[in-house]
């Protein structure tokens, strides 16, 4: 995997371009995407895109993007596992499918390919929709199994039960990073030796993490950081003090912790996956890595894979030709969670999200309302399938409503009372919206713009194009809303009495649909 190292460089090249620059620093400082004191002001650095653009990512060439609707975030290169040896990346591929073969792997139907720059396995010939794709024998799985088989961390683990409890991403991360240190000496070296460098945000520096131009993302690698820190100390305290003969700080260093934790976080499965063990007291392992399989990356579409009879099966969703890219689902998931546990956001994500709280109290043209019952919290959240009549609107009614109405109805307020309070309704989501758009140091056009003009000049590292994905994709969703309020607002102003509110949102339903 290449690793892309990533640096903002800040260029103060003419009067216009600093002003950006400080208005873009005010901006994401309020958004508590920066935070400078006598510390840290000197390593502060704010992005602009387009024009106004002060910085640029640098790094090894990754050029080549993805296509919309999949994650190929397995970039072909050196893995981080240090095997001492000079290796090609297609001799390691075929260790490691000759090691899956001759354990009991059947995966004749498939193969490991480089697609547009990063790693994926394609359909080695034609498969139906449903129609036999792989299968992974339990004998190659690394789960608390593993563990327990281990003759070194086996006794380790079952003499700290009540330490590790049912965690079992802690004791699989010391498994996984003793075997790296194993080395070729390891069942497990043919696929150890082609891990990539986990891609998840967590491992970005504070720069990179400001061109996503959003507070709560950042704020979660933050605590993600120092919480798997505070993992590796407590851990590695009592690793160091009762077992100094498998682990010292040289075998067992932070980042090498890091590297399996974030490896088991971003590609394991889940419980159904390999069955239970009667030789260890019917122990049923929670989460399983299944060497091969996790090389397929991720599409939209769903996934069809099992485990019955202590074997992975893995069958296409769809229909494939002979040499197109095969695929797993990582789940409905939207962009923050992608990019946190994964490294990348969909450009076309049906299920990204937007979390916008809509604070009455900021709200300066609100009337007084005298109900206890009028509502308060009032966060959203939001998609490009959001309906405002649905999703939003009946939780603000409640605010405008006149002072003589019940508090049954201000609480439910599920269809409009009249023009006056609908229409102050709508005016305060789109003050809210807007207000959110307003307070982003850059608008979708302009990234639009920057993105395009990258991609052109055939430099757009991973990261950046991954940050550029993630705040457009957000920033659609605030856009989508908005039309939707605009476009609701227009129709009320034509509306000549308030007894044709009933057929306000009918009617535009029966449009749409």
């Amino acid at each position: 995997m290449l690793r892309v190292t990533c640096t903002i460089i800040g260029l103060l090249i003419a009067s216009s371009i600093t002003t950006a620059h400080e208005k873009c620093h005010a901006n994401l400082s309020g958004l508590g995407m920066i935070t400078t004191n006598s510390n840290t002001a000197q390593n502060s650095t704010c992005t602009l895109p387009s024009e106004a653009y002060v910085g640029s990512m640098t790094g090894d060439d990754d050029s080549e993007r993805r296509k919309p609707v999949v994650n190929v975030g397995n970039v072909t290169g050196a893995s981080s596992f240090d095997d001492n040896e000079v290796e090609d990346e297609d001799a390691k591929l075929e260790r490691l499918m000759a090691w899956v073969k001759e354990h009991g792997g059947i995966i004749d139907a498939v193969k490991v390919s480089t697609i547009s720059g990063y790693r994926g396995v394609v359909a080695a010939r034609d498969m139906k929709h449903g129609g036999f794709g792989m299968t992974i024998p339990a004998r190659l799985f690394i789960s608390l199994i593993s563990v327990l088989e281990d003759p070194s961390l086996g006794p380790i683990y079952t003499a700290n039960l009540n330490f590790f409890g049912e965690d079992e991403y802690l004791i699989l991360s010391v498994f996984l990073a003793h075997h790296m240190q194993l080395q070729n000496k390891s069942f497990y070296f043919p696929y150890l030796s082609l891990l990539p460098e986990p891609e998840t945000i967590d491992n970005w520096a504070d720069d990179e993490l400001s061109v996503l131009q959003d507070s709560a993302i950042i704020q979660r690698a933050y605590k993600r950081k120092h919480d798997l820190l505070d993992h590796y100390h407590t851990l590695s305290a009592l690793l160091f003090r009762k077992y100094p003969d498998v682990f010292t700080p040289d075998v067992f260093p932070f980042h090498m912790f890091r590297f399996a934790y974030q490896t088991i976080t971003a590609r394991s499965y889940g419980d159904s996956v390999q069955n239970c063990s009667s030789k260890f007291e019917n122990i049923c392992p929670e989460t399983v890595l299944v060497p091969f399989v996790d090389m397929l990356n991720h599409a939209t579409h769903g996934t069809e894979w099992f485990g019955y009879e202590n074997r992975f099966h893995w069958h296409p969703a769809i229909t494939y030709r002979e040499g197109e890219q095969v695929f797993l689902t990582y789940g409905n998931r939207p962009n923050d969670d992608l990019l946190s546990y994964y490294g990348f956001a969909m450009e076309h994500n049906e299920f990204d999200t937007f979390n916008l709280n809509m604070d009455p109290a900021t709200y300066a043209v609100l009337p007084k309302i005298e109900s206890q019952n009028a509502p308060t919290d009032l966060t959203f959240t939001l998609t490009l399938s959001t309906k405002i009549e649905e999703d939003i609107l009946p939780h603000v009614r409640g605010l405008f409503l006149p002072a003589n109405m019940s508090d049954a109805n201000r609480i439910n307020a599920s269809v409009p009372i009249s023009r006056d309070s609908e229409r102050q309704a709508l005016d305060f989501v789109f003050y809210h919206v807007q207000q959110q758009l307003d307070s982003l140091p850059t608008t979708l056009e302009q990234d639009t713009a920057f993105l395009d003009d990258r991609r052109k000049q055939n430099n757009l590292p991973h990261k950046l194009h991954a940050a550029l994905i993630y705040r457009m994709s957000r920033k659609r969703i605030l856009q989508h809303v908005l039309s939707s309020v605009t476009e609701t607002t227009e129709r009320l102003n034509n509306l000549n009495s308030d007894s044709a509110l009933e057929s306000l949102y009918e009617a535009w339903n029966e449009v749409k649909a």
